[in-house]
């Protein structure tokens, strides 16, 4: 599912659906699982609840909703003039629980770096003088009525 129509690529072999977490079109317990990328650190989203209650509601009981985000303090998340990062007690205050996957993003040249980090970072990623970066993902899980 997808918010933004731009986003949806039909020559993937998927089915697309276009809307948001906090109406989803689906019947109650119908997925065995659900899982969103980098989705609910942007700034503004004020309705995470609205959204998990929906997944919550679409997702069959004992199914696993699986939330992988930015975790932050890394190389990579330094570039942003903001933060883009989960808050982990966020997410443990709602029944999460979380891992963290070191991994890195690794380049060609350091042109190719500035070339990606300055798009999404503005002048700051300029400041980027090597082709690795430490970059931390955090997986987020939970199951749903689990007793």
């Amino acid at each position: 599912m997808e918010p933004d129509e731009k986003m949806i690529d039909l020559s993937k072999d998927l089915i697309w659906s276009n809307g948001v977490a906090q109406s989803i079109p689906f019947h109650s317990n119908t997925f065995d699982a659900m899982y969103s990328t980098w989705a609910f650190f942007f700034d503004g989203i004020t309705d995470i609840d609205d959204g998990l209650n929906e997944v919550e509601r679409v997702v069959k009981d004992k199914g696993r909703i699986i939330i992988v985000d930015n975790y932050g303090e890394d190389e990579f998340c330094s570039f942003s003039p903001h933060k883009i990062s989960s808050s982990v007690s966020q997410w443990e205050e709602r029944g999460f629980k979380y891992d963290i996957i070191n991994t890195e993003f690794i380049f060609n040249t350091v042109e190719e770096a500035k070339k990606l980090l300055s798009f999404y970072f503005g002048e700051q990623g300029n400041n980027v003088n090597k082709t690795r970066l430490e970059y931390k993902v955090v997986a987020f899980t939970k199951i749903v009525n689990q007793i």
